[in-house]
C-alpha cells in the first residue's frame, strides 16, 4: 500500500480545499467545515512527507480539483498525531497513491463539528 502506511506522528498530511468556505484568507486560517466527514463519515487527505511544493500541488490538482472541475485554492496541512490526538484514525488506501483517509468519526454531528473545529485549530493553511 505505499508509504502513507508508515506514517509517524509528526508526518504531515493535506486536506486540499476546493472551497472557500474551508477557509478565512484574511485570518490566515482553516475553517472547521474543511474538516467535517463525507456523508460516510470519512475525510480525504494526502500524505506530503518527502514531497517538494510542486508534487503537493499537482496531487491535489490530479486528484482533488481537477476531476471534480473546481478550483484548488489551497490546503490544510495537520500532522498524523493531531488527527489521532482527537481519537481518529487514518485509513491508508493508497487509491489514488498517497491518499488515504480519516475515519473512526462519530455518528453524531455535533460531536462530528467539535472534533473539526480541533482539526481545523490545529491546520496549517497553505494558499496555491
Amino acid at each position: 500500500m505505499g508509504e502513507v502506511n508508515k506514517l509517524a506522528s509528526r508526518d504531515p498530511l493535506a486536506r486540499f480545499l476546493v472551497s472557500s468556505n474551508h477557509f478565512a484568507k484574511a485570518k490566515d486560517h482553516v475553517k472547521a467545515s474543511a474538516f467535517m466527514p463525507a456523508q460516510d463519515l470519512t475525510l480525504s487527505v494526502f500524505q506530503i512527507k518527502g514531497l517538494a511544493e510542486r508534487e503537493i500541488w499537482t496531487t491535489g490538482k490530479k486528484h482533488v480539483s481537477e476531476p471534480r472541475g473546481r478550483t484548488l485554492y489551497g490546503r490544510a496541512d495537520i500532522l498524523v498525531g493531531n488527527v489521532r490526538e482527537a481519537g481518529l484514525r487514518i485509513d491508508p488506501d493508497d487509491k489514488p497513491p498517497r491518499h488515504a483517509n480519516i475515519v473512526d468519526w462519530p455518528e453524531d454531528k455535533p460531536r462530528q463539528k467539535l472534533l473539526a473545529l480541533d482539526l481545523a485549530s490545529k491546520a496549517a493553511l497553505v494558499l496555491v
